[in-house]
C-alpha cells in the first residue's frame, strides 16, 4: 500500500521494482497486484517509509502421507490467483514438523516437483536444491525447454542430469545437445502405450513395468553419489515436455 500523504514520487520504488508491479505516473503512483512478487524491496528502498505490506492469501499449504508412506506436502493456488512463486518459496520453508511422523521413512530426501519450462516458479524451485533432475522428451519443444533451463542449473551453481521420457518418437537432437553441454542422460524411458494407460488409471510406471525399478534405484544412487553420499538431498525435478 502506498501511503499518499508521506509518498513524494521520487520514483526509486518503481525503478528497484524487476518486475515492474510500481510505476509513477505524474502525482500517482500506480500498483499492480497481480505482478508484484512479494520480494519488498520497494518497502525498503522508499525513503519517505510510505509503503507498506498487507497480508493477501494466495494460496494455501497442505501435507499428508502417501499410500506408500511418503510425505507429500504441496501449496494449491486461489483461482484467479496469476502468482505462484510465493506459494512456491513458502512451501519450501514450512517447517517439516507440520507434516506427519512416519517411522522407517527415509527423510534424507527431498523432491521438489517443478512445472516445466523456465519460469519464476520453476527458478524458484531449483533454487537452493543440490541436484536438478531434466526431464524431457525427444522433440524440438522438449529441445527448447532444455535450452532455457540448463543455463539457468549453471548460474545457480546446481549440477543436472537429464532423463529422456517418451524416446522414439522424435530425434536425436536432445541427445546431441546433452553430450555438448555435458549433461549426462540418466534413463532413457521409451514411448510405450502401457505407460500411458497406467498413468491413466493413476498407477505409476513401476507398477505397470516392475523391471524399471533397478533402473530408478540406480538413478537415484548416482544422484546421491553426485552429491554427497550420505548427506540430506534436496532434488528439484523440472524439465520440458514428457513430464
Amino acid at each position: 500500500m502506498i501511503d499518499e500523504t508521506r509518498c513524494t514520487r521520487c520514483g526509486r520504488c518503481a525503478e528497484v521494482c524487476e518486475y515492474h508491479a510500481l510505476a509513477v505516473v505524474g502525482l500517482r503512483v500506480l500498483v499492480f497486484p497481480a505482478l508484484c512478487h512479494g520480494c519488498g524491496s520497494c518497502l525498503r528502498v522508499c525513503p519517505e517509509g510510505a509503503i507498506s505490506e498487507r497480508q493477501h492469501g494466495i494460496g494455501r499449504l497442505s501435507t499428508g502421507v502417501t499410500a506408500g508412506g511418503c510425505r507429500l506436502s504441496q501449496g494449491l493456488m486461489h483461482v484467479g490467483e496469476p502468482m505462484a512463486t510465493p506459494i512456491v518459496r513458502a512451501l519450501k520453508r514450512w517447517p517439516p514438523a507440520f507434516a506427519p511422523a512416519v517411522p522407517g521413512i527415509d527423510c534424507t530426501l527431498e523432491i521438489r516437483d517443478a512445472p516445466p519450462g523456465a519460469s519464476c516458479p520453476v527458478v524458484e524451485t531449483m533454487r537452493g536444491a543440490d541436484y536438478l533432475l531434466l526431464v524431457t522428451e525427444p522433440t524440438p519443444f522438449g529441445l527448447h525447454d532444455l535450452r532455457q533451463v540448463v543455463p539457468i542449473a549453471t548460474e545457480l551453481g546446481i549440477p543436472a542430469g537429464v532423463v529422456i521420457n517418451r524416446e522414439g518418437i522424435g530425434d536425436a537432437a536432445v541427445a546431441a545437445y546433452c553430450e555438448e553441454a555435458g549433461l549426462p542422460v540418466l534413463m532413457r524411458i521409451p514411448m510405450e502405450r502401457r505407460f500411458a494407460e497406467a498413468i491413466a488409471a493413476g498407477r505409476t510406471l513401476v507398477e505397470a513395468a516392475p523391471e524399471y525399478g533397478p533402473a530408478f534405484r540406480e538413478l537415484l544412487a548416482t544422484i546421491r553419489a553426485t552429491v554427497a553420499p550420505a548427506a540430506p538431498v534436496a532434488l528439484a525435478a523440472a524439465g520440458g515436455g514428457g513430464r
